[in-house]
């Protein structure tokens, strides 16, 4: 995204951690780890969208309990994203 100003970061991280609060409100999940799982997925996305690197020593605590977790649409995003991060985050990738 060009132009990623501090707005645009602040609403792509209160969205990111609202889709996966709400998501995950009814799971049974503590809230401390809902919590912690909500704000990794939006460190992640912004640093994928704003074309950051992703240090995931530091968000080794919330990747585990995304890991614990079936398979949803996010783990999946998450491991999409962290498979990706080695290609540049500016370009599109396809196969033929």
């Amino acid at each position: 995204m060009l132009h990623f100003d501090r707005y645009a970061r602040e609403v792509l991280i209160r969205t990111s951690r609202n889709q996966v609060l709400s998501a995950f409100a009814e799971s049974g999940l503590d809230e401390k780890d809902k919590e912690l799982m909500a704000d990794t997925f939006a460190q992640i996305n912004l640093a994928y969208f704003a074309g950051d690197p992703i240090d995931e020593d530091a968000l080794d605590d919330g990747l585990e309990l995304w890991r614990q977790q079936p398979a949803s649409f996010f783990s999946l995003y998450i491991d999409t994203i962290l498979a990706d991060e080695g290609n540049g985050c500016h370009s599109i990738h396809y196969a033929r």
